[in-house]
C-alpha cells in the first residue's frame, strides 16, 4: 500500500467489511454520514480488493475497519476520539480551501 501525499483536498478511506459483519465499520460511516464527512469505502471482504487486503495485513493490521486519511493518520478498529478528529481535521480542511 503506498503512503498517499499530502493534497489540498482531506480525504478519508475507509477499508472495511459489510455492516452485517462489522459493527465498527458501521458505526465509523454513521458517524461520518452524520457529521456530513465524505470518504471512500473500500469492501475488504470482496476478491477484487484482496491485494489490498494483504497489503494492509502485511503492516499488521488485523482488525477492520482500517480508516486512512490524506494526511497520513490511521488507525483500526472503533475509536470515536479519532473519528471525531478526522472530522474536525475534514472541517479545517474546508475552511482552509475558503481562505
Amino acid at each position: 500500500m503506498e503512503t498517499p501525499e499530502m493534497t489540498t483536498e482531506f480525504k478519508i478511506v475507509i477499508h472495511g467489511l459489510p455492516d452485517a459483519q462489522c459493527k465498527g465499520c458501521k458505526f465509523t460511516k454513521l458517524r461520518l454520514d452524520r457529521a456530513g464527512v465524505p470518504y471512500e469505502f473500500i469492501d475488504l471482504s470482496l476478491d477484487e480488493n484482496e491485494q489490498t487486503r494483504e497489503a494492509i495485513r502485511s503492516l499488521g493490521h488485523m482488525q477492520a475497519p482500517y480508516v486512512l486519511l490524506s494526511d497520513g493518520t490511521d488507525w483500526t478498529g472503533l475509536d470515536p476520539d479519532k473519528i471525531d478528529d478526522a472530522v474536525a481535521k475534514y472541517n479545517r480542511s474546508k475552511l482552509q480551501a475558503v481562505a
